[in-house]
């Protein structure tokens, strides 16, 4: 019955917050944890505060959860970076690199995690300590993230992001069609972050 009524305001909350709805969707969330502590009723409104800015909001709602429920340990090592707090990410990763997260059942949630953590593994390779060995499969991300390869970066639009025949297919995320020049297109978006950033 209680994981009914959680399973209930939890969908109702999210349907809140992708309408908008976001004050609404934080009262459900915080009505709920007035009578019941839970990690992913805590995580879910933790994700609101990280959104709005307010990481000590968040961070204090994290620190009372279980980090050995995925929800929670994804949560709070989002916290921990926007705060620049690498050390606690680093030790919150290290206790939870072999895990197995209490809240994830299915295969597909599992794989999702632990490319979570390997995602985490680089980002703190390459930001809190080089003696943290780096991951044996990257992703084209993650590479990315390790040494950045601008060929690299052209091929992979070319395959991922561009419909030869100039239609969408499944392979395809955004897309740009053949007759565009790629090359052109990179540079003037690389343009464009450059002054962005300048200003």
């Amino acid at each position: 019955m209680e994981n009914n009524i959680k399973m209930t305001i939890l969908k109702e909350a999210k349907e809140c917050i992708e309408a908008g709805k976001i004050s609404k969707g934080e009262a459900l969330l915080k009505g709920y944890l007035d009578f019941n502590n839970d990690p992913e009723i805590s995580s879910t409104l933790a994700n609101i505060y990280t959104q709005r800015g307010e990481l000590k909001e968040a961070l204090e709602i994290l620190k009372s959860q279980d980090s050995n429920y995925f929800c929670v340990f994804k949560s709070l090592s989002e916290v921990y970076i926007k705060l620049e707090k690498y050390d606690k990410l680093y030790n919150l990763w290290k206790k939870s690199k072999n895990r197995n997260f209490q809240d994830l059942k299915k295969d597909k949630d599992l794989i999702k995690a632990k490319r979570y953590l390997k995602r985490v593994q680089v980002f703190l390779k390459l930001f809190v300590s080089k003696r943290i060995e780096t991951p044996k499969e990257l992703d084209y991300k993650e590479q990315q993230y390790v040494k950045y390869d601008y060929n690299k970066a052209l091929e992979h639009i070319e395959i991922k992001h561009t419909s030869f025949n100039d239609t969408p297919n499944d392979k395809t995320g955004s897309i740009f069609y053949s007759n565009y020049d790629l090359e052109e297109l990179f540079l003037a978006a690389t343009r464009n972050i450059e002054f962005k950033k300048e200003k």
